[in-house]
């Protein structure tokens, strides 16, 4: 049985790997960003379980509010409007995808409660690393049994 941040975090990559979005995308789950990303024009969504919020229920079980970043990762060959305005959407699509998704699985009883994007786009990145990131954080309610 899995940890709740990474059972969680695990159903996110197979929620994005299986769904049909405008830009083909492969998402794994780490916990860091890759530095280099070896000159690929892949784009790939990194799932990375950030942090945990727990209170007690009852005497054996535990709500938690758990954050998990989904940051989109792509090498660019320039900065026009027509290269990143679809990486753009793209972000929208996925925020869109997890409105009011839900797991229940003997190792997951979760559901989405809010979607952010406080980083829609890293101008800095954009420009020195010619990477496009954005970061997407899904933040989830989920229940688990304690003791």
């Amino acid at each position: 049985m899995s940890a709740v941040p990474v059972a969680l975090a695990d159903a996110i990559v197979a929620d994005l790997n299986g769904a049909a979005f405008s830009l083909a995308l492969t998402a794994e789950r780490g916990y860091v960003l890759p530095v280099k990303l070896e000159g690929s024009t892949t784009l790939k969504a990194w799932v990375m379980p950030a942090e945990i919020e727990s209170e007690a229920v009852d005497q054996e079980t535990d709500g938690e509010l758990h954050q998990v970043h989904v940051a989109l990762v792509q090498k660019v060959a320039n900065f026009a409007n027509a290269t990143i305005d679809p990486l753009i959407q793209l972000g929208e699509e996925i925020r869109d995808s997890f409105r009011n998704r839900s797991w229940l699985t003997e190792e997951l009883d979760a559901f989405v409660e809010k979607r952010d994007s406080k980083l829609l786009y890293d101008p800095e990145r954009l420009r020195a690393k010619h990477q496009f990131l954005s970061v997407i954080t899904l933040t989830c309610r989920a229940n688990r049994e304690v003791g």
